[in-house]
């Protein structure tokens, strides 16, 4: 969806500013594209920034998300919520994982003892979990112990930023989407603070979206960020399209090279 403001589109010099576009969107999904690798003119409109913004939000249907990690000395506890509504899980040490439905139900529960030995058993789950799942996650005791990169790199698939930075027997909370961005996350020191993840979920979300292309003489860049994340998309000449659901993960993304022949497949 587009509405608002719109700037600066006419200025044909490839060293004039590199174009960002900004918006605030919250359609189920949107597309976003970027020209790349020095495209012909119709590329280089896009070298004046461009901003968009719309706002609309679907209040039936929105899920109110809690996930609270004490830490070790803190009590030990973890805790989901949806709706206000405790879910009756047994936690357990290590990473405690909550898959939610889109209507608020639970889907599955897991303990991972990441201080023990179920990295593996971690990583395998979330690679086969389904994009744009709905992903709750708390550590309980300790969950850093035995953590693996690997680990880290799935929990990150979730639009985890902070879980390298886990300590042990720390807090950690964080309310996440499969192949997007992290809806909130918190990470403590032990002893030092509870984590406390809090967000509203909706088939409809809101985002804060921002695509940038440089042109090729100021970098021969083009970068897709979700509320401040970067997509890490590999862009290639020509145009980069990316598809983008509710919960920020990415649907699709493909790169049509109109500098050579693929005008028409876009």
């Amino acid at each position: 969806p587009r509405s608002g403001r719109e700037s600066g589109v006419g200025d044909l010099n490839p060293r004039s500013t590199p174009a960002t576009a900004m918006m605030q969107c919250s359609s189920s999904m949107f597309f976003l594209a970027a020209a790349c690798f020095g495209m012909a003119a119709a590329a280089n409109t896009w070298h004046q920034a461009q901003e968009w913004e719309s706002t609309a939000r679907r209040a039936s249907g929105a899920l109110n998300l809690t996930v609270k990690s004490t830490g070790r000395t803190l009590g030990d506890l973890v805790e989901f919520s949806v709706n206000g509504a405790q879910l009756s899980v047994s936690a357990g040490r290590g990473l405690n994982l909550a898959v939610i439905e889109s209507n608020g139900d639970l889907n599955t529960f897991q303990v991972f003892d990441t201080h023990g030995s179920d990295s593996e058993a971690l990583v395998t789950f979330l690679d086969n979990l389904g994009m744009g799942s709905i992903v709750l996650m708390a550590s309980k005791d300790d969950a850093q112990g035995n953590m693996s990169s690997a680990a880290k790199t799935a929990i990150e698939s979730c639009g985890a930023t902070m879980v390298s930075s886990l300590s042990y027997r720390g807090a950690y909370a964080l309310i996440g989407v499969k192949g997007g961005v992290a809806l909130a996350e918190q990470a403590f020191a032990d002893g030092t603070q509870v984590a406390l993840a809090t967000a509203e979920y909706a088939q409809t979300t809101t985002h804060n979206i921002t695509v940038k292309s440089t042109g090729r003489t100021n970098g021969d860049l083009a970068e897709f960020f979700v509320d401040g994340a970067h997509l890490g998309l590999q862009a290639g000449r020509g145009m980069n399209v990316a598809v983008i659901r509710a919960g920020g993960f990415v649907d699709s993304f493909n790169v049509f090279d109109t500098h050579a022949a693929d005008s028409e497949a876009l």
